[in-house]
């Protein structure tokens, strides 16, 4: 909440090991996540697009994730998407990528 320094390598560092972790994993570092937009919202919506750009940036891994993992993340950001537009029409060309993949892993996602 205090250190402004350290919150994009924060975000980065959760994304990470959402990406890197089992699924198992995973999920808890989501609910950190979760829980950091829920309680400090204003932090990821003050500063313009910065913050918003990097979550979008890791939003590309959407597809290589577990459907449990993906599925708890979408509802994490959940609280950006109803207040910003550009990054709920991100989400969804994303999932609509995903839909038409190739690959049947990325569309159960």
């Amino acid at each position: 909440r205090i250190h402004e320094v350290v919150r994009i390598e924060i975000l980065e560092r959760i994304f990470s090991l959402i990406v890197t972790s089992k699924p198992v994993q995973a999920v808890h570092f989501v609910s950190l996540l979760s829980r950091i937009i829920r309680e400090v919202p204003q932090i990821l919506t003050a500063d313009g697009d910065t913050y918003i750009g990097r979550i979008k940036d890791n939003f590309d891994y959407l597809a290589e994730l577990a459907p449990a993992v993906s599925h708890a993340l979408l509802e994490s950001v959940q609280p950006i998407m109803a207040a910003n537009q550009s990054f709920q029409d991100y989400i969804i060309l994303v999932l609509r990528k995903s839909m038409f993949s190739r690959e049947l892993e990325s569309r159960v996602t």
